[in-house]
């Protein structure tokens, strides 16, 4: 028996916003050491960001879909109402992949805003000469620096209950499904803050957010964003 469509919806959300942090910590890799090029493709590198996400979660997805059919009749101990139709092996699995992810996230990020407080006066002086690139640069490191908050944020509320759930599930815990809700639901929470930082210090995100989903505009906390954001892009053309 195949997992219901909530089922799927989790084990493609979930996952996904781990593996965005993994990205995201290496785009902000690109800006610290290649700026001029992040700058001339930008379009380029976003799209292969959105190619490398959407591969690894089909690919988790479909080791899932191989575990549901494989193990079909399995008789593995029911853990929480996602893998309720997976071996315990593939909620471990689980628990683990998205972890990693973002354990990246959260490692890469205070290397970067290290080299970035060594790097950063240099290049805003060598880029003198073209304004438009300083303060990309300048807009770019605002964002990085913002992304400390969301490191702390994530290690304390989502790290550290990963590995306990983890640990747990290892020791066979009777409640293991409360500590899974627990996690998941930090999971989707922990998107927030860096929704907050990528909207309030990157103008192009909120461009294409807006360009795709014109609905947005209408959502009373993002009508001042969406002002904002074409004010800049009038000045910018002008």
């Amino acid at each position: 028996m195949l997992p219901n469509l909530d089922v799927w919806i989790d084990l493609f959300c979930v996952p996904s916003i781990a593996i965005c942090w993994m990205t995201l910590g290496i785009d902000r890799l690109t800006v610290i050491y290649y700026p001029i090029k992040y700058f001339r493709y930008q379009k380029l590198g976003i799209r292969l960001q959105l190619a490398f996400i959407h591969i690894v979660i089909f690919l988790y997805l479909g080791t899932a879909l191989f575990s549901a059919i494989k193990y079909d009749e399995h008789k593995a101990t029911t853990h929480c109402r996602e893998f309720e139709y997976f071996p315990y092996g593939m909620y471990v699995f689980a628990l683990g992949f998205r972890l990693f992810a973002a354990l990246i996230f959260v490692t890469v990020i205070p290397i970067i805003v290290k080299r970035l407080k060594q790097h950063t006066a240099a290049k805003v002086a060598s880029f003198g000469n073209n304004p438009k690139l300083t303060v990309f640069l300048k807009r770019q490191n605002i964002f990085t620096n913002g992304l400390l908050f969301c490191c702390a944020y994530t290690s304390v509320l989502y790290v550290v209950p990963n590995l306990l759930a983890i640990l747990l599930s290892a020791m066979w815990y009777s409640s293991i499904e409360r500590v899974s809700t627990y996690t998941t639901f930090l999971n989707y929470l922990n998107a927030l803050p860096v929704a907050y930082v990528a909207f309030s210090t990157q103008p192009e995100i909120c461009r294409e957010c807006f360009k795709m989903m014109p609905f947005l505009a209408k959502i009373p906390v993002l009508k001042n964003v969406h002002h904002e954001d074409r004010t800049c892009a009038v000045s910018a053309r002008s």
